[in-house]
């Protein structure tokens, strides 16, 4: 547990939130256990001025039912303490032209997205893709793009540095799309085995 929860008072504070989040979400004993372990600051944040509007913004945003809210929290602890997340929501449902079910099914699958910065991460991401993908019309691009969401969290210093290497090679930039879990070694293996093949076609 991080310090400053161990110096909580059990009965003034952390039993009282965890009570709160248990019957909130009508938690098992170890699912509540397994929240605690993964998120343990959330005893630190009050139940009905943090937790419950956040919890309930979210639920009424994505239109879920009690149990597509247990199963997400439960998945993703952290997310109760998440700030901007209706921003967020908003975001990418007008940027990639999303239903609410549609938005619900990609929030559901690939909960890493909320967990990075609107502004710093998925709004520069997007714009880097847009760029990569300029042979697409606007709707093929947005299509692709958000085929694979888990490409718009990677940090924008870490797609300047990839890019560069791509440039730096004469290699499309396109084709760094899909590359998110790719090691540093693994994607300058991967640029050295195909280096010659574009520097030939350059």
């Amino acid at each position: 547990l991080l310090p400053s929860v161990i110096s909580y008072n059990f009965d003034d504070n952390v039993k009282p939130t965890l009570f709160a989040v248990q019957d909130y979400l009508n938690l098992s004993n170890d699912e509540l256990r397994k929240i605690l372990v993964r998120s343990p600051s959330i005893v630190g944040c009050s139940f009905n001025d943090n937790i419950k509007p956040t919890l309930a913004a979210l639920k009424d945003r994505l239109e879920m039912s009690d149990s597509e809210l247990k199963k997400m929290v439960v998945a993703m602890p952290a997310i109760i303490g998440y700030s901007n997340i209706i921003p967020k929501l908003d975001w990418l449902q007008r940027t990639f032209d999303l239903n609410q079910l549609q938005l619900l099914q990609l929030v559901t699958k690939n909960k890493m997205l909320m967990g990075v910065s609107l502004e710093s991460t998925l709004v520069p991401g997007v714009a880097f893709w847009r760029k990569c993908f300029e042979d697409l019309t606007d709707t093929e691009a947005m299509a692709a793009i958000i085929s694979k969401p888990l490409e718009l969290t990677q940090s924008n210093k870490r797609l300047r540095k990839r890019s560069a290497l791509f440039i730096e090679h004469g290699i499309p930039l396109k084709l760094l799309w899909g590359k998110k879990t790719y090691t540093d070694d693994k994607l300058n293996s991967w640029l050295d085995r195909n280096c010659d093949k574009f520097c030939k076609n350059a």
